[in-house]
């Protein structure tokens, strides 16, 4: 199965930036594409060797590319390779780059294949399941650096910022920039995992369950030039190579067990108990490691600086004399070499009751504790005006400092499709906590950086998350008629024939 999607944007200018999203050039004929071909395709082989032994084989493949990059016609633009040109404070162009934004190509290309295989073993009370899967991503991320240069212009030497560009000045605070970082990364990666549960029939009215997995899966990071920096010795030389250290502790037990009683007041068997607990690791993600190979020091910026009166001449030559040289005082963006898989605890104890009429009424307690999740640091932080090591500049890391904790009551009132009806009426009582909601700046979500810098600042920070929702109901019904009917003789055919086909269905959500 494979399914092709191309789009692209005619008539406008679609600079693409990773933060803003889509933005306009100052110029135009630099028009963008965005999109690509997606393929998924899988196949399962299934063995019964005997009744009581089983072997289920499982392959899948999934393909992307996407990518946001200029058309044929604007890399056919002569000016296309050209720096892009900036006006401050004139009008002319405003903030805006004039040229082709350098915010393309950037996107993604990825493989991944994947093979599973289970083995189930049935013996007296035992179900017995033990297998193994397989997963290799093969991926190549373009990154959107600032390659081409860019000179920006403004006014001094009471000249605007136009008349300093036409005799080729930068103006009183002009600058001249150009980034020397990677523009691909391949933080190709391995994920794999092994994993046995068991399935006890204890009782005819009660099971349990009883499993592990074991997960294995690679750094990213360890992908680029200067992978981490040193948690514990963040002030060593800014081109220290530090890789990541691989997390090899990725051991997550899982418990279960459903009872339908048949004694007392359960005597008529339709009333039923569940619950579970179980540990899941997650997987790093690659846009960290597209924002460390954007910021030094796997991507050092040259910059030249005018000060006074109508600042540096020649401008339109001083991009060819800057060369790539990492300064202590650089900003840092890079991971903590500890950096693991965050790990999340999931329980729930819930009863389920079969009503008359085909309904179900079920209500749960959902409990969530996220650990070692991704929140932003700031290790080199100011202490009265004073940075900690003043020799070095800002130097920010992604690790596992957060935490979040989700409770929850979960009611759900249900009726199968049944003459005609079905119905789901869900109601949730929760609430989210956490200190530090996303690792990335959103609308709703700023910042994960704490207010209070110090190590353990986060602690402080503890409290309802962004994404925290105390009240949230669902209803989704569906109605068939299957022909109405009328006790008058005239209209009955009529009325049945119109309403035989008819279904009525829809999805209402309120969150608070």
């Amino acid at each position: 199965m494979s399914r092709r999607s191309d789009h692209t944007t005619t008539g406008k200018r679609s600079n693409y930036n990773p933060s803003l999203g889509l933005n306009t050039s100052g110029l135009p004929g630099f028009d963008g594409q965005e999109g690509g071909p997606s393929e998924l395709g899988q196949g399962t082989w299934t063995h019964i060797f005997t009744s009581c032994l089983l072997n289920e084989f499982r392959s899948s493949e999934t393909r992307i590319r996407f990518l946001f990059a200029p058309t044929a016609q604007t890399l056919a633009n002569p000016i296309s390779s050209y720096y892009n040109i900036t006006f401050n404070g004139q009008g002319f162009g405003g903030t805006n780059p004039l040229g082709i934004s350098q915010n393309m190509p950037q996107g993604r290309s990825e493989d991944l294949y994947q093979f599973q295989d289970t083995v189930s073993v049935t013996h007296g009370r035992h179900t017995l399941r033990l297998g193994a899967d397989v997963g290799r991503q093969i991926e190549t991320d373009l990154i959107a650096q600032n390659a081409l240069g860019g000179l920006l212009f403004t006014k001094g030497g009471a000249l605007s910022a136009l008349d300093n560009f036409l005799d080729n000045y930068l103006g009183a605070s002009g600058q001249a920039t150009k980034t020397f970082g990677p523009t691909r990364v391949n933080p190709h990666g391995w994920r794999t995992a092994v994993f046995a549960q068991d399935d006890l029939k204890l009782t005819p009215e009660l099971t349990v369950n009883l499993g592990v997995r074991y997960d294995y899966l690679t750094n990213p990071e360890n992908s680029l030039q200067y992978p981490a920096v040193d948690i514990n010795n963040p002030f060593q030389a800014i081109n220290t190579v530090v890789p990541v250290i691989n997390d090899t502790n990725n051991v997550a037990p899982r418990f279960g067990f459903a009872w339908n009683p048949h004694e007392a007041f359960f005597a008529d068997g339709r009333t039923a108990f569940h619950g579970g607990i179980g540990g899941f690791f997650d997987t790093d993600f690659t846009n960290i490691v597209d924002n460390s190979a954007q910021a030094a020091p796997n991507a050092p910026t040259g910059l030249l600086t005018s000060t006074t009166g109508r600042g540096l001449a020649n401008a339109t030559s001083l991009l060819n004399t800057i060369t790539p040289a990492l300064s202590p005082q650089s900003s840092v963006l890079s991971v903590s070499n500890r950096m693991v898989n965050p790990l999340t605890w999931q329980w729930n104890l819930g009863v389920e009751r079969e009503l008359p009429g085909q309904i179900k009424l079920a209500a749960n307690y959902v409990g969530i504790h996220a650990e070692k999740l991704f929140a932003n640091q700031e290790l080199n932080y100011f202490v009265n005006n004073v940075r900690l090591n003043p020799s070095r500049g800002a130097i920010n890391i992604r690790g596992n400092r957060a935490d979040s904790e989700y409770n929850s009551m979960q009611v759900d009132l249900s009726r199968q499709f049944h003459h005609g009806l079905f119905f789901l009426a869900t109601y949730t009582f929760g609430k989210d906590l956490d200190d530090a909601s996303e690792v990335f700046s959103t609308y709703a979500s700023p910042t994960s950086y704490s207010a209070n810098l110090a190590p353990n600042g986060l602690r402080q920070d503890w409290g309802p998350s962004v994404w925290d929702h105390r009240h949230y109901a669902s209803f989704v019904y569906a109605w068939a008629p299957g022909g109405l009917h009328s006790s008058s003789f005239a209209t009955d055919a009529v009325l049945s024939a119109l309403t035989r086909h008819i279904t009525i269905s829809g999805t209402a959500q309120f969150q608070s």
